[in-house]
């Protein structure tokens, strides 16, 4: 049986190389302006940080560099897409570009 599940979805891009990816809305709480995180020693590298939005304190992760395709540019453009996965709420680094789109789920 199919059915339609609603995706937040954005590009990451590296030179000649692009790829899409969909975060499910159910998990996205809210998609930010991108602040300047505070760094956190002995993160790894692709942890640009942390941030205080309204007193919870949410780690800003650049997926660009977790999946080794340099460093995300931050610009007046970039967004901060905030989920939660497994219980955790964390920050995802994306273009202002990101959208909503509807897939049909197969299970």
């Amino acid at each position: 049986m199919a059915d339609e599940i609603q995706l937040v979805v954005f590009v990451l891009k590296e030179n000649e190389l692009m790829c899409e990816y969909g975060v499910p809305i159910t998990q996205v709480q809210e998609i930010i302006t991108m602040a300047k995180p505070t760094k956190l020693p002995q993160a790894p590298d692709f942890v640009e940080g942390i941030i205080n939005l309204r007193g919870k304190i949410i780690p800003i992760i650049d997926l660009k560099k977790r999946f080794h395709m340099g460093a995300s540019e931050i610009t007046s453009d970039t967004r901060s897409v905030v989920v939660e996965v497994e219980g955790q709420t964390v920050g995802i680094i994306v273009m202002k570009s990101a959208k909503f789109s509807g897939c049909q789920r197969i299970t």
